[in-house]
């Protein structure tokens, strides 16, 4: 025969687990992530660009905790593309046949690089669950998965003028000072793009039910080119990005299905 007091604390610690797993359960949900946006590139040092944003875009998964009534963390993965543009205008002179000839260089390069990026937010909610404004602060990180660019160029002095135009694929990886190295997702010993994408985010946002919309400033903390290029360019150029981001979060699905059964 069974103590009633070993019955009851049984009950009451089976009660409290099973509260709390509903609980947990409800924590947590799951959702889809669509977005866009503009990118562009921050110059530090000797850099004679001039630098534009072009549109990017950003789609995956998305999963939000519930931490306390204000407070939230919300998390995902999915693809990014993210770019920039550079223009270049110098005017230089040149010797023609032994006359001094001022010349004119023009370029203007589009670049295109898309990553698997993961990202974290710590969400404030001042109004608490539910409907409302949020604050969002947080960090990703992007691992390169493909990169273009796109390049038109002139050069003139005097009666003589050259041009191109084209497209180029870019290589993830990194070089060493020495000029041996090695590069990663697409090879070749001579790396345009560091692989690691890495920065802040800070924005704010609306919720309405299981819809989300977010607007994110982006600041990369790591490097985009190589340290070779650095070196040869004197200067270094940081991604910088603003997001407009939708996420519907799906509905929950009941735990148990199916009629109670009476106990005997």
């Amino acid at each position: 025969m069974h103590h009633p007091f070993k019955l009851l604390g049984a009950s009451l610690l089976l009660g409290l687990l099973t509260g709390t797993a509903a609980r947990a359960q409800h924590r947590t949900q799951y959702g889809v992530q669509a977005g866009g946006g503009a990118g562009w590139v921050h110059l530090r040092g000797q850099a004679l660009y001039a630098t534009r944003a072009r549109p990017t875009w950003q789609l995956g998964v998305v999963a939000e905790t519930r931490l306390a009534s204000h407070w939230a963390l919300q998390y995902g993965l999915g693809g990014a593309m993210r770019g920039y543009r550079l223009r270049e205008d110098v005017t230089y002179e040149a010797d023609q046949k032994g006359v001094p000839t001022v010349g004119r260089y023009r370029s203007q390069d589009a670049y295109r690089l898309t990553y698997l990026l993961a990202h974290t937010l710590l969400v404030y909610q001042p109004a608490g669950a539910g409907n409302g404004w949020q604050l969002l602060v947080g960090g990703y990180a992007g691992l390169g998965m493909r990169g273009r660019y796109r390049y038109q160029y002139t050069d003139s002095w005097g009666n003589i003028t050259r041009a191109a135009a084209g497209r180029q694929r870019l290589v993830y990886g990194y070089r060493s000072g020495s000029g041996r190295g090695f590069g990663i997702l697409g090879g070749g010993s001579s790396a345009d793009i560091r692989p690691i994408d890495a920065g802040l985010q800070v924005g704010g946002g609306y919720c309405w039910q299981r819809v989300h919309v977010q607007a994110c400033y982006q600041a990369s903390l790591t490097p985009l080119l190589p340290g070779y290029l650095e070196r040869q360019l004197q200067h270094r150029e940081y991604l910088r990005g603003a997001t407009i981001s939708l996420s519907y979060f799906l509905p929950h699905s009941p735990r148990h299905s199916g009629n109670p059964v009476a106990l005997q």
